[in-house]
């Protein structure tokens, strides 16, 4: 089958008769009509990461029916989303719903930065979610005319346009997962004016605005205590570095990273000869390949070399295989711990992937996160220190026995003529738990879970210490994904406290945070300063207007955080009269003064100072307090008084009690 048209469908194709499209290609492997919708795409990078199980849709097992497992009609509430059971209808508008997020998100986006498509596993996550709601809202249901008629017999929703809204705020409060921020998105796509009519003959019952009414179960912030400790960080990174130099000073390769010394493993006897121990274990591995090639199963012929391999370098070649295992961990703990990808870049780093850019050798591989899977792909790039660097040259060594170009992957053999995969999330989750446990010979941390996202938390945090400045963290960790010189994205200040260590000052104007625009702008936020008053007037009038013209308060501050600041931060406050003014005769005025040598945010009437600031002024106060009280400097104590003033009255225009400190 093909598409119906060849050309992308667009907002007008909604109001159509015959839409949707019922031979609609999804994918290479479905159509829409297609009860089960398989929306991986075997080519694309960025979808490596993923299992087949969140790239795929199984419209059947949803429906009554299917097996004989407990439904919403027995008053069972689900806890998977296999267990869920709805009508033919309600199927066949969450489907509708679905495929409008998944070839026009547009109709639904917020206003800025547009995508094309959504990615397969938004849709199924999204599909899973609804099912399960709706299945839910079929118990709350049930129940509550059971409660005032009991003979009468309960028919279950057929349209999502029977739900009201008293049914979708009484299922919430059973729902039993956290997927609120993806109801939410759900629910207010149901209610979309250009999806009017479509379910069913018929129109929800609610409005986008009476979404906002309701309350939504959600994941809890992610816990900035998962930061590594220092002392574990330094563990883990001494431990692998040492691993990855001592098995390239025995192979006799080159390493980047000279500063780790390097002695033959504990691991490996003393007499063994790594070189020719390698050699003869990569022929091992490679033979028995080729043999189960030819037998067309899973064989080996090598059981003869295998004893003389243990003969003459001392060392099974089943315990060989556990000393590669747990070098490849110790590799992938490093990439880890010094690039800060997610799990999906991982996937991306394939033999070969160290790169010299503009001079300089970089990690290079494919983001997935807020790209199109039609986008450029191995055009990513991560700083390759020289133990990075050393890493990869392990792995690439590794790939001889695994035939695997993906560095993250499994230790096993790749058959011939199978494709190679990376490794899963599970797999890369437990690799680096279990090198953990086997470098930590005291057990000093045998509670602690690693996970990949806690490594971003962690590298973050690292860079924080070392004061390197926003802008360079959010490349690091890729929230700026457009190009360099462009605007970076909305940078989240909770990644490894960076926000605590008062990297505020390193935040220039085109990388502003949302954190910071929201204390800039938000008119219920907080000002203080000598330009406060009239600042807090204008940003009164600009929400007015926006709000005037259907804008949320959140829409508004995330186009504001995306605009930038009008102002340059100058430490403790924002400083709005940096540029030259043009007077009413046609005349310029210079700039009022040259900045913190001649600064005081607290009184000078171009200054805003936000709550973003408070630790500055707390430290303004507490420090002058200290230098009056110098017998030394009595001479200048009508100055240290006269900063102390301006500070305690800035804290308490931002609601301080100066006095707390």
């Amino acid at each position: 089958m093909v598409k119906t048209s060849k050309k992308a469908l667009s907002i007008d194709d909604i109001a159509l008769p015959t839409f949707p499209p019922r031979d609609f290609r999804l994918s290479e492997h479905s159509v829409y009509e297609d009860e089960n919708w398989t929306l991986g795409d075997d080519s694309s990078v960025r979808l490596m990461g993923h299992s087949k199980a969140k790239l795929s849709v199984d419209w059947s097992t949803y429906r009554f029916g299917h097996e004989k497992h407990e439904s919403s009609l027995n008053n069972v509430i689900a806890k998977s989303h296999l267990d869920a059971r709805v009508s033919d209808g309600i199927i066949e508008d969450i489907r509708l719903l679905c495929f409008v997020q998944l070839e026009m998100p547009s109709v639904f986006g917020k206003r800025g930065r547009q995508i094309e498509r959504s990615k397969p596993p938004t849709v199924v996550t999204m599909a899973r979610a609804l099912v399960v709601l709706f299945s839910v809202v079929d118990t709350v249901r049930a129940e509550r005319i059971a409660a005032v008629a009991t003979a009468l017999p309960y028919t279950s929703l057929q349209s999502v346009s029977e739900i009201s809204f008293q049914d979708l705020e009484s299922a919430l409060k059973k729902y039993p997962f956290v997927d609120g921020k993806l109801l939410e998105k759900a629910l207010r796509a149901f209610a979309s004016p250009v999806l009017r009519g479509k379910f069913s003959g018929a129109s929800v019952q609610w409005t986008e605005g009476d979404i906002e009414n309701l309350t939504f179960r959600k994941p809890n912030p992610r816990n900035s205590e998962s930061v590594m400790p220092d002392a574990m960080f330094r563990m883990l990174s001494n431990t692998a570095s040492r691993d990855v130099a001592c098995f390239l000073y025995a192979l006799q390769l080159h390493r980047y990273d000279q500063t780790v010394p390097a002695q033959l493993s504990e691991r490996l006897p003393r007499e063994i000869i790594l070189p020719e121990a390698w050699e003869d274990y990569v022929a091992i591995r490679n033979d028995d390949r080729e043999y189960t090639a030819k037998l067309g199963r899973k064989s080996a012929r090598t059981g003869d070399r295998r004893k003389e391999f243990t003969r003459q370098h001392g060392i099974s070649t089943d315990d060989f295989f556990t000393y590669i295992s747990g070098l490849q961990r110790a590799c992938m703990m490093l990439i880890g711990l010094y690039t800060g990808c997610r799990f999906s870049d991982f996937t991306s780093f394939v033999v070969g992937c160290i790169e010299e850019v503009h001079g300089m050798p970089m990690l290079v591989g494919t983001t997935a996160k807020h790209r199109p899977l039609n986008a450029p792909v191995g055009e990513d790039i991560w700083p390759a220190i020289p133990i990075l660097r050393d890493a990869v040259t392990c792995l690439e060594e590794i790939s001889r026995v695994t035939f695997n170009p993906y560095l993250v992957s499994s230790t096993f053999t790749v058959a011939i003529g199978e494709e190679p995969q990376p490794l899963s999330l599970g797999g890369f989750r437990n690799g680096l738990n279990l090198y953990l446990q086997s470098a930590d010979a005291d057990n000093r941390w045998s509670d602690w879970v690693i996970n990949p996202h806690q490594l971003r938390h962690t590298l973050a945090h690292k860079l924080a210490q070392a004061d390197v400045g926003i802008v360079y963290i959010s490349y690091q960790l890729k929230h700026l994904y457009t190009a360099l010189s462009g605007l970076p994205a909305d940078v989240t200040l909770g990644y490894g406290n960076v926000g605590e260590q008062k990297l505020a000052r390193a935040m220039a104007v085109k990388d502003i945070s949302r954190e910071a625009a929201n204390a800039l702008f938000n008119p219920d936020s907080p000002i203080a300063g000598g330009g406060a008053e009239e600042f807090r007037q204008r940003r009164k009038v600009y929400f007015d207007g926006r709000v005037a013209e259907g804008w949320t308060q959140d829409e508004i501050i995330d186009q504001l955080a995306a605009c930038g600041s009008p102002f340059v931060n100058v430490g403790p406050g924002y400083c709005g009269g940096v540029r030259e003014e043009e007077l009413a005769d046609g005349t310029k005025r210079p700039p009022p003064c040259i900045g913190n040598l001649q600064c005081n945010t607290g009184d000078c009437d171009n200054a805003v100072v936000t709550k973003i600031h408070v630790s500055q002024w707390k430290d303004i106060v507490v420090k002058n307090k200290e230098l009056a009280s110098n017998p030394h400097l009595a001479h200048a104590a009508d100055n240290f008084k006269a900063a102390i003033s301006t500070g305690e009255r800035v804290l308490r225009d931002l609601g301080i009690n100066p006095a707390t400190l």
